[in-house]
């Protein structure tokens, strides 16, 4: 089923060059081989696609007819002529807000998530918002990207290191972008900040797709800074799960999260409101954050050496004969 988000923007940014690991180098030419196949092309526009199961046909003269109604219907998406369409209105919530009562994304009207300003109206940057960005599955990488910035705090957990620079010029008009604001969630702005610099430290070393990914970083300093409703895959209670960005049909992973709490701007948006786009300092906080890091995994290897040590003592000394303990001079 062919897709028409209806929202494109024009505006391009320098896209900064990305190191794909091995395996997704392998994979991308053989994924991309396979969807010009005529298999794939038949069920990416079938209802065996999880992204169109669920879709409601909608029959009207025109598709904006079509829209009004998946609208009332709180639909995020709908089916018109075999098409899906999405149901955001493309309208500028920073120009519009103060003149209509409703700007539709996300399956909800946005105004009611924007703070507002001194006079009342709704205004993006009434309260500073946390910003998420999530990469599409098919974006950049195959299986998308999550990051995350409060002011000129970064976490985006890159494949060789935690990235410090700001999102908008880093990702521009390919990833989608979330405003969330912490008093809506209930937390304390400085806690967020607090657990940015934790994450950035304690998740710095080595990419790994299950325990130090993308997407875990982004949870990691969400649960820190005090949410408790994210959800990923696995028995989150446990703690045994697998954070995910949620670029899926399954409704799990962060962007999921977003959605219910936030409220999605375009990156024209967030270029003209946001006054974070550039960090003067961000490379000297990233060297500082590889520092404290190195340092703690240093003497976290000097204390286990020394365990290691008295464990070995204690052994050897169990295995000593009864005299030799009890003897006085030993």
């Amino acid at each position: 089923m062919p897709e028409n988000e209806n929202n494109t923007i024009k505006q391009q940014y320098h896209q900064h060059p990305r190191q794909d690991s091995a395996l997704v180098r392998f994979l991308k030419p053989i994924w991309g081989r396979f969807k010009k196949t005529k298999l794939f092309q038949a069920y990416r526009h079938s209802r065996l696609n999880p992204f169109h199961t669920t879709l409601q046909k909608i029959k009207a003269d025109t598709v904006e007819d079509a829209r009004e109604i998946a609208i009332n219907k709180n639909l995020r998406y709908f089916e018109y002529n075999g098409v899906r369409v999405s149901t955001d209105e493309p309208y500028s919530l920073a120009t519009e807000a103060g003149k209509r009562k409703r700007i539709f994304r996300n399956g909800r009207n946005a105004l009611d998530v924007l703070p507002r300003n001194a006079q009342g109206v709704p205004d993006l940057m009434a309260e500073e918002p946390i910003v998420i960005a999530i990469l599409p599955i098919e974006g950049p990488s195959l299986i998308g990207h999550a990051a995350l910035q409060y002011k000129d705090m970064v976490v985006n957990r890159m494949r060789y290191k935690m990235d410090t620079k700001p999102l908008l010029p880093r990702y521009g008009n390919k990833a989608n972008y979330y405003l969330i604001y912490p008093s809506q969630i209930g937390i304390d702005p400085k806690q967020l900040v607090r657990a940015i610099e934790k994450v950035n430290i304690l998740k710095n070393g080595d990419y790994d797709f299950i325990k130090n990914n993308c997407a875990g970083a982004v949870d990691y300093a969400l649960k820190l800074a005090g949410v408790k409703d994210l959800d990923q895959y696995g028995p989150d209670k446990l703690g045994m799960y697998w954070p995910a960005p949620g670029n899926n049909p399954f409704h799990i992973g962060i962007q999921e999260w977003c959605r219910k709490h936030g409220v999605q701007v375009f990156a024209s948006e967030l270029e003209q409101a946001y006054k974070h786009n550039y960090i003067a300092n961000h490379q000297e906080r990233a060297d500082t954050y590889t520092q404290i890091h190195q340092r703690l995994m240093q003497n976290k290897a000097y204390k286990k050496s020394w365990k290691k040590v008295a464990k070995k003592v204690r052994q050897k000394i169990m295995r000593m004969p009864p005299k030799m303990l009890n003897n006085r001079d030993y």
